[in-house]
């Protein structure tokens, strides 16, 4: 039987959902990333603006080594996968599927499926998981 794995995730936490054939695993990992980015703040005064923007530099620089950090995390859980879907609410799945089918990754993951949800509980997780494999046959 072919392991099957669903991952929700946004930037707080992922759920590493996995298909066995009597029963599922779920893995919960939270993620480092700050959550509380802004973007750029601009400044009217001249003198202030460089500061600003090399704050903001060194922002964005941080949370994309916390993103990767958080992706590298997801994907050392799926070693022994062979089919995976990927599920959120946002743009993290997004991210997190070009970071598996980045070739620098060296990944061997290739979702089967991207889905959009809203935010679920732990049954209703499992539940899409599931489904969407069934209808994958």
């Amino acid at each position: 039987m072919r392991k099957q794995t669903g991952v929700w995730l946004d930037y707080r936490n992922a759920n590493i959902i996995t298909l066995g054939p009597k029963e599922v695993e779920v893995i919960t990992i939270d993620s480092d990333i700050e959550t509380d980015f802004r973007g750029h703040m601009e400044s009217s005064q001249p003198q202030f603006a460089n500061a600003a923007n090399v704050m903001e530099s060194k922002k964005l620089h941080r949370r994309e080594h916390q993103e990767k950090a958080y992706f590298n995390e997801l994907k050392s859980q799926l070693n022994e996968s062979d089919e995976i879907i990927i599920l959120g609410p946002g743009e993290a799945k997004l991210k997190f599927e070009h970071f598996l089918l980045n070739p620098s990754e060296h990944t061997k993951f290739i979702p089967l499926n991207v889905e959009t949800t809203d935010y679920l509980t732990m049954n209703q997780k499992i539940a899409k998981v599931k489904e969407l494999f069934d209808a994958m046959g």
